[in-house]
């Protein structure tokens, strides 16, 4: 708000609540609103035979906005059944918040049958601290689990989440479009000096240099105003690294496309597996490309 009054550009590579998908003001995103991931993961969760979802959520206003928006999506999509638990992000205690979720469980394992009850847990870094606290439980391995976009470069920092992430199917997302030669050289590199993976959103940011570049160079002025009718008609051709930039009536990126991952046991080491990936194209529509589907 206060950047909007104050005519300040913001532009984010990695910002995604739904709520701040808000037309005309001073915000961009290049990451698209959660809207997307939400009709991505009902989908996928109800092509893998959930009727009932227990959900383990962050509360904050990404969390909040992603589990709503979810919940909306599973309803349409069959009628899918969403129960939803919220803990304190600066928690690191998750003993209690665990306990209900089991009973949660037991419940819907009751009412809807092995194989047709899931876990979401959306979280940040303390994700691999519910895992590691999980997998003391062994009542908690009887789903699958679905995460979101962190998981895959935080569990393998952890054994015991590895190994627990393994023994419940995890399936997590990543987004991104680019997948070039450049954008592999970069992520091989990244692990090379850090010993870590990329996260994708970070090609995002990437992009956003050159499109801030590009439409300043382009309106030769530092008025707001210029920069805000520029930008989203030069990024209507520009494809870089994240991929096509093209941006809605809202300022974000109107592209969606995720890669859905697994993690599993390769001779003792924990390894990402991509599945499938899903694309929202404005113009055309959902599309799935398949992989190793999940079963």
């Amino acid at each position: 708000e206060y950047a909007n009054e104050s005519g300040i550009i913001l532009i984010s590579g990695g910002s995604t609540a739904p709520s701040m998908a808000i037309s005309g003001d001073t915000t961009f995103r290049l990451a698209s609103d959660d809207t997307n991931l939400a009709n991505a993961m009902a989908d996928l969760m109800t092509r893998n035979g959930a009727k009932a979802v227990v959900a383990l959520a962050r509360n904050d206003v990404w969390g909040n906005d992603l589990i709503n928006a979810t919940a909306e999506s599973l309803s349409q999509m069959g009628g899918v059944k969403m129960t939803t638990l919220r803990y304190n992000p600066n928690s690191d205690d998750f003993t209690q918040i665990l306990g209900d979720m089991r009973a949660l469980l037991e419940d819907s394992h009751d009412e809807y049958g092995d194989g047709a009850v899931a876990v979401y847990l959306i979280a940040f870094d303390e994700l691999m601290e519910i895992l590691v606290q999980a997998s003391r439980d062994p009542a908690l391995a009887s789903a699958r689990w679905y995460g979101t976009d962190p998981s895959g470069v935080l569990i393998r920092e952890d054994e015991r989440a590895a190994q627990f992430a393994i023994k419940v199917g995890f399936i997590y997302p990543t987004f991104s479009q680019g997948n070039s030669s450049v954008v592999r050289r970069i992520a091989e590199d990244i692990r090379e000096r850090q010993k870590i993976d990329m996260v994708s959103y970070a090609m995002n940011d990437y992009d956003a240099a050159w499109l801030i570049t590009y439409t300043y160079l382009l309106t030769g002025s530092s008025d707001p105003a210029d920069f805000m009718r520029v930008l989203p008609v030069f990024a209507r051709t520009y494809r870089g690294y994240s991929g096509d930039a093209v941006l809605n009536d809202a300022g974000d990126r109107a592209f969606a496309f995720y890669t859905f991952w697994s993690l599993r046991d390769s001779d003792g080491i924990p390894q990402n597996v991509p599945l499938s990936r899903y694309i929202f194209n404005p113009y055309e529509g959902v599309f799935w490309i398949p992989g190793d589907e999940p079963s």
